[in-house]
C-alpha cells in the first residue's frame, strides 16, 4: 500500500512541477513539495495498527465528509454571506498525519452560536462535509463545512 502512496505523491509532484512557471507558483511548489516530504516520512515511520483498515462493504449513501478531530487554534468573528446568511470560520490544529491547520467554516445560526461558545486551546472534533468549487481562480479549493461538533 505504501507503494502505492509514494507513486500518487510521485505523480502529483511531476503533474504539479510541470505546471508551475511563474515565482508564485515555485513558492507553492516548496511548499506542496515540503508538505508530502513530511506526509511520506510519516508513512515510513508507520501508522498504528487499525489505522486504513477497509470496510467490508461500500456504503450505498453518496457522501463527501471529513473528520477532523485537534485543538482549536482560532474562533473567528461572525460574518454574513450576501444573502445575510451568518457564517463563522474556525481553525483546527491537527497533528495527524502532519501538523497542520484546518480551517472550518460553521454556516447558519445553530452552527454559528455553537462554534461561538467553543474555547480556543480545547480538544474539539467537527465533522464536516467537504464542497469543492467548480469555477474561477479558485477552482478545485475544498472548502469543509461543519455539520456535527463534539467538545
Amino acid at each position: 500500500m505504501s507503494k502505492k502512496i509514494f507513486t500518487t505523491l510521485a505523480l502529483a509532484l511531476f503533474v504539479f512541477a510541470g505546471v508551475a512557471s511563474s515565482q508564485d507558483a515555485a513558492g507553492s511548489q516548496n511548499a506542496l513539495v515540503k508538505a508530502l516530504e513530511d506526509y511520506a516520512a510519516q508513512v515510513k515511520a508507520g501508522l498504528p495498527s487499525g489505522e486504513g483498515a477497509v470496510p467490508k462493504a461500500v456504503p450505498r449513501l453518496d457522501k463527501a465528509e471529513a473528520v477532523f478531530i485537534g485543538r482549536l487554534e482560532l474562533v473567528d468573528d461572525i460574518d454574513f454571506l450576501d444573502d445575510g446568511t451568518p457564517f463563522r470560520i474556525v481553525a483546527i490544529r491537527a497533528r495527524r498525519p502532519v501538523d497542520q491547520f484546518h480551517f472550518i467554516f460553521c454556516l447558519g445560526s445553530a452552527f454559528t452560536n455553537s462554534c461561538g461558545r467553543l474555547r480556543e486551546g480545547r480538544r474539539v472534533q467537527f465533522t464536516a462535509d467537504i464542497l469543492t468549487l467548480d469555477e474561477g481562480d479558485e477552482a478545485g479549493l475544498a472548502l469543509f463545512v461543519a455539520k456535527r461538533i463534539k467538545t
